[in-house]
C-alpha cells in the first residue's frame, strides 16, 4: 500500500471528524449569541456555566400558551396575556429594567423571564431583531425595545424600555414583525396591511420606511387574514 499524500489532516479526510468540529462550532456560536459568559455584577440568576445538548426549562414558574423569539431575545405569553421577556436588554426589548450584566458586563440582560409592561395584557406577542411588540385584544399594537429606525411605530426614533403605543388609534386583525429586519407589519379591518419601521432592504414595492403605521399600497388590493415578515 502506497502511503498516503494527503495532507488535509483528520478533519478534512473524515467525515466523523468533520461532524464533531460542526458540532463544537454550533455550541461556540449558541455560547455567543446566548447571554452568559463573563457576567459582571449586578442581581439575577447565575450565567449558565455551558451549553447543554437537551432541551432546558426556562427559569420560571408561569406557564405560557405563546412564544416569540428574537434574535438575542426571547418573550412568551402568558394564557391570561401577560407578556415575558429574557435575553440581551440591550435596547429595553426585555420591556423592563434588567439588572444583570452580560457579554462582559457590557450590556443588560435577565437570564429569567421579566414582566414586560406591567398592567397590559396581549392576545398575540411578536419578538424580533432587537424590538418586541404585542398586539391587545382591542386590536392596539404596543412596540418596546430598539427604536431608532422607526420600529417602535410611535413615531419617534428613539428606543423605549417600556411598550408604547403604535400611533394612529389604528385597530389591528393581526400583527407580524420581521426578526432580521426591524419591520412590523398591522392588518386593518379591511385587510390591508399597515407598516412601520425601517423599510425593505429589496426592491421598490415594499413598505416604505416609515416611524408610525403607512398603509402598504402595494399589497392592499387583496384583504389579507394573515401575514408572515421574513
Amino acid at each position: 500500500m502506497q502511503p498516503s499524500n494527503d495532507r488535509r489532516g483528520p478533519a478534512a479526510r473524515h467525515p466523523r471528524w468533520r461532524r464533531v468540529l460542526a458540532a463544537a462550532s454550533l455550541a461556540a456560536l449558541s455560547a455567543l449569541a446566548g447571554c452568559g459568559g463573563g457576567g459582571g455584577g449586578g442581581s439575577g440568576p447565575a450565567a449558565p456555566s455551558s451549553d447543554v445538548s437537551e432541551p432546558a426549562a426556562v427559569a420560571t414558574t408561569q406557564r405560557f400558551a405563546s412564544i416569540g423569539l428574537g434574535n438575542w431575545h426571547s418573550c412568551m405569553l402568558t394564557a391570561a396575556g401577560e407578556a415575558w421577556c429574557w435575553g440581551s436588554n440591550e435596547h429595553g426589548q426585555l420591556g423592563a429594567m434588567a439588572m444583570h450584566r452580560c457579554m462582559s458586563g457590557n450590556i443588560g440582560c435577565s437570564h429569567a423571564p421579566l414582566r414586560a409592561g406591567s398592567g397590559l395584557n396581549f392576545a398575540s406577542l411578536h419578538a424580533s431583531e432587537r424590538h418586541s411588540c404585542g398586539l391587545t385584544a382591542a386590536g392596539a399594537a404596543w412596540c418596546w425595545g430598539f427604536g431608532l429606525g422607526g420600529q417602535l411605530g410611535d413615531g419617534r426614533r428613539a428606543d423605549s424600555v417600556s411598550p408604547v403605543e403604535v400611533a394612529g388609534g389604528h385597530v389591528f386583525s393581526a400583527l407580524a414583525t420581521s426578526a432580521f429586519s426591524g419591520l412590523s407589519c398591522g392588518l386593518a379591518a379591511d385587510g390591508s396591511p399597515w407598516c412601520w419601521g425601517p423599510g425593505f432592504g429589496f426592491g421598490t414595492t415594499g413598505p416604505a420606511a416609515s416611524p408610525v403605521p403607512l398603509r402598504w399600497d402595494a399589497a392592499s388590493s387583496v384583504a389579507w387574514t394573515r401575514l408572515a415578515l421574513g
